[in-house]
């Protein structure tokens, strides 16, 4: 699934907010590592993670969750 980032918000340490390639803000659960589907993905109502404290995920985690940017 191609993205264009994923970020760990403070306030929901066990998820991670993916912005999709149409703009769309979405979370998934962080464990197990797995391929993410879109069907997993529940929307996300708040701000753009950049304006919050949140962390990038790593590049190199991308592959363990089959995504791609």
């Amino acid at each position: 699934m191609k993205v264009k980032g994923v970020w760990n918000i403070k306030q929901m340490p066990m998820k991670y907010v993916a912005e999709l390639e149409n703009g769309e803000l979405a979370m998934f659960n962080i464990v197990p590592f797995r391929n993410v589907s879109a069907d997993e993905l529940t929307p996300f109502k708040g701000h753009h993670p950049t304006r919050q404290s949140s962390t990038e995920m790593p590049e190199y985690l991308y592959r363990f969750y089959g995504l791609e940017r």
